[in-house]
C-alpha cells in the first residue's frame, strides 16, 4: 500500500509564483530597435518584453509599464491591424490601473484614441527633424520647458484628450503631446538614436516620405548637431524607469 501525507492548505507552500512584471515593449515596424528607451531601460536593469503587433494582451499583473512605439499604419487602421484595437484597449485599461504609459508617434495617437481623443488622418506632413515648443514641465521630458527640435514621421494627428495636460505643440500640430494621470504621449520620436535614424533611411519607403526640401543626407547631418535632444531622451526614459520599477516584483 501506498502512504499519502495530506497538509494542510494553511501551511501548504506555495507552487506558483507571480511572474516577473517587466516594461512591455509594442512594436508595429520590424526594423524598430527601441533606440533610447532600450539603451536606458537596459542601463537601469529594468526587465522588458518585446511584443510586435500583439495578438493577445498579456494581464495587467504582468507589466511594470508599456511603451508603444511607431509605425506605419494608422491608428484607425483596425480591420487591417486588428492587434490595434488590441493595444487600444491594453492603453486604456493601463491608465486605469496606474501603469505607466509612454506613447510615440502611432503610440501617441494610440493612447490618444483610448482616452477617448479624435484621431485626424492625412491631417499634416511633417516627416524630417521638425521644432516644437515644450509649454510644461514634465519628468518624461526631464523638466524641459523651450523650444525643441525633434524627430517627426506622421500624417495623422489626434486631438488632446479631455482632462490631458499639453506638454508640447507647435503650428503644425497642436497636440505634440500630453500627460494624462500614468501615462505621457508625444507625437514625435523621442526614442530615436543615430542607429535608428540611419535604419529608417535605409528604408526605401520610409525616404520617400520626408517633408519635401528634406533630404536623408542633410537630416542625418542636422540630427547628429542636435545633441540636447539625447540627454533629454535618456533623462525623460530614466524617469519612466524609475516608474516602472516601484511595480517589477
Amino acid at each position: 500500500h501506498c502512504v499519502t501525507t495530506v497538509t494542510s492548505p494553511r501551511f501548504a507552500p506555495r507552487i506558483f509564483a507571480m511572474a516577473q512584471r517587466r516594461v512591455l515593449f509594442i512594436h508595429h515596424l520590424d526594423y524598430e530597435t527601441g533606440g533610447h528607451a532600450s539603451t536606458t531601460l537596459e542601463s537601469a536593469e529594468i526587465p522588458t518584453r518585446r511584443v510586435a503587433f500583439p495578438a493577445q494582451a498579456p494581464p495587467l499583473d504582468e507589466i511594470a509599464g508599456i511603451i508603444a512605439f511607431g509605425g506605419q499604419m494608422a491608428a484607425d487602421q483596425i480591420e487591417q491591424f486588428p492587434s490595434l484595437q488590441i493595444t487600444i484597449d491594453l492603453l486604456r485599461r493601463a491608465v486605469d490601473a496606474e501603469i505607466p504609459v509612454f506613447g510615440l508617434c502611432l503610440g501617441h495617437q494610440m493612447l490618444g484614441m483610448a482616452l477617448g481623443a479624435r484621431l485626424h488622418p492625412g491631417a499634416v506632413d511633417e516627416v524630417g527633424l521638425h521644432s516644437l515648443r515644450v509649454i510644461e514641465a514634465d519628468p518624461y521630458l526631464n523638466h524641459h520647458t523651450g523650444e525643441l527640435s525633434t524627430i517627426q514621421w506622421h500624417t495623422d494627428t489626434v486631438e488632446l484628450p479631455a482632462g490631458a495636460t499639453l506638454l508640447a505643440t507647435n503650428q503644425t500640430c497642436e497636440n505634440q503631446g500630453f500627460r494624462y494621470g500614468s501615462a505621457v504621449g508625444l507625437q514625435f520620436h523621442l526614442e530615436v538614436d543615430r542607429q535608428i535614424l540611419d535604419l529608417w533611411l535605409d528604408e526605401e519607403g520610409m525616404t520617400a516620405e520626408l517633408t519635401e526640401g528634406e533630404t536623408a543626407e542633410n537630416l542625418r547631418e542636422r540630427f547628429a548637431q542636435s545633441t540636447g535632444l539625447s540627454e533629454i531622451a535618456a533623462a525623460g526614459f530614466s524617469a519612466f524607469a524609475d516608474d516602472a520599477r516601484r511595480r517589477v516584483g
